[in-house]
């Protein structure tokens, strides 16, 4: 990310759900990965009744960036019964500089509990969100991140990982893909991710 410098800062990523961070940040990701970012997911099912083939789809992905991550237990749209839990366990990763999560803007529930609990939390730090393709109608994208049709290649390929996600309309390679190319087109680059930019600390 070229606007901001990431070296020496303890970077987080937190994502509510295998899927979440690849959709809106995968290219950044593997942009940042020399930096190695603390990566947390926080369910470990895309579903009520569980769905653990997301599990294995989620390794192969974060492997693909080389990336060391940590996978809780916590289940999709059972954040709300968790959010005193949820929080503490925020408040526990606060020694960070810079955070990508959800939005508090999201109109998922789970992504828009752990966006406020970043923003109520780490209030003295750096956050981004990332955007959310299905659920962001509400966010604010003030923020676009370059880049290059190698990262956006490595995005696509971990995206392909979630074969169990592949029924989804957003999983058609058209719905990010064009994303991708849009918000590129908006500042007149081939690709690029957009975030909305909460907090910066110089």
């Amino acid at each position: 990310m070229k606007f901001l410098d990431l070296s020496n800062k303890k970077i987080l990523i937190l994502g509510p759900h295998p899927d979440d961070i690849e959709l809106g940040m995968g290219g950044t990701l593997y942009q940042i990965r020399k930096y190695k970012p603390k990566v947390i997911v926080f369910s470990d099912s895309t579903n009520i009744e569980g769905n653990n083939d997301i599990v294995n789809e989620l390794e192969k992905s974060m492997a693909i960036c080389g990336i060391k991550y940590q996978c809780l237990d916590y289940k999709t749209m059972d954040f709300v019964n968790h959010i005193t839990e949820i929080r503490n366990y925020v408040y526990k990763l606060r020694e960070t500089d810079v955070i990508f999560c959800t939005s508090k803007n999201s109109q998922h529930l789970d992504h828009r509990i752990l966006g406020e609990a970043v923003d109520d939390i780490m209030f003295g730090k750096t956050i981004l969100y990332y955007e959310d393709i299905r659920s962001g109608q509400n966010q604010h994208v003030n923020c676009w991140n370059e880049i290059s049709p190698t990262e956006f290649k490595i995005k696509c390929k971990m995206i392909e990982q979630y074969s169990s996600q592949k029924h989804r309309i957003y999983f058609k390679q058209y719905s990010f893909s064009d994303l991708v190319k849009f918000r590129g087109a908006q500042i007149e680059k081939q690709y690029a991710e957009a975030f909305e930019l909460q907090r910066f600390i110089l």
